[in-house]
């Protein structure tokens, strides 16, 4: 054990409602709480669902001048966030003799790793929440991105990947990455959503089979909502003699007004509900029949590991660590991505057999890694021996 009783520093964009927020505060909370090491720290960003959360807990700075915005713009904003993380992690270094910085989110991710190393703190960890860069960014952008984070990599002690897809592309990028990294999957609260069974596979309006399609989500490009509205119309449309299709649609984001002027443009508004974020995705999961993920980018998503202990099953592209959770054909299908066709087909077998539907939920998963006490033994025993 090298860092006997340490405390760790949580350096976050912002708090918004989103996988890595909730990985991020289940960390800190419950190294406040359990006394496992030596308390914890959380600097992010003013703002966000989750800010509220957080009012109760000590040692949390909320930093006005840090913004998820990038540009010319932002700079004064920025060097302003840096140094104030410089000031609040050298006071914290006085205070706490080993000090641990643990990074979330790009943003927060380059400017969390530089300044604790001009703080003076040794222990640099950064977890790779899904990978900054993409194959629909410009292809500059994308280089720009890479050496960006190659370089915060020689300020980094040790990585966390979310997922082993991530991490075998990180390896190809990072300087001997396999010796400093660990993969620990992202947790969720599974008490809340896991039921002792799912039965209701037997519903009706007026006739008719009634299935309900479940998302959370940003709403954002990458999520691709819009694609998933447009599968969801044609689908209605052809199996509308037999089933009453229902798409309800949990989160928020920039393109909710034109996503709501479509569903009203096309006379689907009994049909198609924009939620807004909740805090009772468990409760409403207990009415989904199918989870639907149509992300062109994720890391692992956290929504598909709920909407399993939630024993639905779930229709994804190929994206991040998704495969690392639904296995094709036994609780899920999972399509190539890009492939809108697949997908559509795969929605429709899941919308349409009712016994399919049942065997996936039935499907027995092995979700011990998603646990949220799994996680958090995973990242105490990580601390103390950095």
């Amino acid at each position: 054990m090298k860092n006997k009783n340490p405390h760790v520093v949580h350096i976050i964009t912002r708090l918004d409602l989103g996988g890595a927020q909730k990985v991020c505060l289940l960390i800190f909370k419950n190294l406040q709480q359990s006394g496992q090491v030596n308390g914890a720290s959380l600097i992010a960003g003013e703002g966000g669902g989750f800010a509220d959360s957080v009012k109760d807990f000590e040692n949390v700075y909320l930093l006005r001048n840090f913004k998820h915005a990038i540009g010319l713009k932002a700079v004064f904003y920025d060097l302003a966030a840096f140094f104030q993380m410089i000031f609040i992690l050298r006071k914290l270094k006085k205070k706490y003799s080993n000090l641990i910085v643990h990074t979330h989110t790009p943003k927060a991710g380059v400017f969390g790793r530089f300044a604790a190393f001009f703080a003076g703190v040794k222990v640099r960890v950064h977890t790779i929440h899904g990978l900054s860069f993409n194959e629909f960014q410009p292809k500059p952008i994308q280089l720009v991105i890479k050496l960006v984070e190659k370089f915060a990599g020689f300020f980094t002690t040790h990585f966390i990947c979310v997922s082993k897809a991530d991490f075998e592309i990180c390896k190809k990028i990072y300087p001997n990455f396999e010796k400093r990294s660990s993969i620990i999957y992202p947790a969720v609260d599974f008490a809340n959503f896991a039921p002792t069974v799912k039965t209701n596979f037997d519903k009706a309006t007026e006739g008719k089979n009634k299935i309900t399609l479940g998302v959370v989500s940003c709403l954002k490009g990458l999520k691709n909502i819009q694609e998933l509205l447009e599968i969801f119309a044609e689908l209605d449309k052809k199996l509308n003699e037999n089933f009453d299709l229902n798409l309800e649609i949990v989160g928020d984001g920039k393109f909710r007004v034109g996503y709501q002027e479509w569903i009203t443009k096309e006379k689907l508004g009994n049909k198609i509900k924009l939620l807004g974020w909740r805090e009772d995705v468990a409760v409403l999961m207990k009415n989904w029949d199918i989870f639907v993920l149509p992300s062109l980018k994720e890391g692992l998503p956290c929504s598909v590991v709920e909407a399993r202990f939630a024993k639905l099953p779930v229709v994804s592209y190929e994206v991040g660590g998704v495969g690392e959770i639904i296995e094709s054909g036994k609780n899920g299908f999972v399509a190539k991505l890009h492939d809108k066709e697949i997908f559509k087909q795969n929605l429709k077998k899941l919308i349409i057999n009712k016994n399919l539907r049942k065997n996936f939920s039935q499907f027995e998963d092995n979700l011990e890694m998603f646990k949220d006490s799994f996680m958090f033994e995973k990242h105490t025993d990580l601390y103390n021996k950095l």
